[in-house]
């Protein structure tokens, strides 16, 4: 019996291993190069419009896997890390999820009814003088682009207010490739307001799978409004909890 265990343990632990390793395919575009990096920290003063912010810049050299071969990379590479909600008793460091300020466009997000629109965040966290967000229409989602995680990035917030009729939460889940597929995991809800409010922090949930295991990985957000009320979403930020 005992040797029985001893086998299914290893079992256990080679599997979850390998869905670390092959989650570094993003849910959308399995088989993407990944990044393995070396990094060093410098830090400088906040950015114009948050007046509490710090930000630290982690600049990195890089070297690349070749697609179809995912492997586990060292870290993220270079990051610039805020204090976005520090504001609402929140002073821990994030990263800004790419496109996550809609500024530069969607590249990388896969949209069904939902476009940018001229209207930031009422709070300009990230930069003063931004102008958009993403607007999701009833019935429509946005899936966000592949966001590297270390195994230690527990958490992600973003701003949002409901738009239209009354009534319908937004949706939160968090994508991610693995061995037998993309799964898909509930982050949780935004229930409706008028005005910008930061979201309530949510769970990346792939760190469970990755935790003490070392490497990268990507997920992908998906948005979807429930109900008659349409969405806006800006700023999406993750919590590179190792340095906080």
């Amino acid at each position: 019996m005992a040797a029985t265990r001893n086998i299914l343990r290893g079992l256990v632990s080679t599997s979850l291993v390998a869905v670390c390793v092959l989650a570094a395919a993003p849910a959308a575009q399995a088989g993407k190069r990944t990044t393995t990096t070396r990094s060093t920290q410098s830090t400088t003063p906040g950015t114009a419009g948050d007046s509490n912010s710090s930000t630290t810049t982690i600049s990195s050299t890089s070297s690349t896997t070749s697609a179809g071969s995912p492997s586990p990379s060292s870290t993220c590479g270079s990051q610039v890390h805020e204090q976005p909600f520090s504001r609402w008793g929140d002073t821990k460091d994030y990263v800004l999820a790419p496109g996550g300020t809609f500024e530069a466009g969607t590249s990388g997000w896969l949209l069904s009814k939902a476009a940018i629109v001229g209207e930031n965040e009422s709070y300009f966290v990230h930069k003063a003088g931004e102008s958009k967000s993403l607007s999701i229409q009833p019935g429509g989602s946005a899936i966000s682009a592949p966001i590297c995680l270390e195994a230690d990035y527990p958490t992600f917030r973003f701003f949002a207010r409901s738009t239209g009729a009354a009534g319908g939460d937004l949706k939160v889940e968090v994508l991610f490739a693995g061995a037998g597929g993309t799964s898909t995991y509930p982050a949780g809800t935004v229930t409706p307001s008028s005005g910008w409010k930061p979201s309530p922090v949510m769970a990346t949930v792939f760190n469970r799978f990755c935790d003490k295991m070392g490497g990268t990985a990507s997920i992908q957000l998906r948005f979807t409004p429930q109900g008659p009320s349409g969405w806006l979403i800006d700023d999406v930020y993750v919590d590179p909890h190792r340095r906080n």
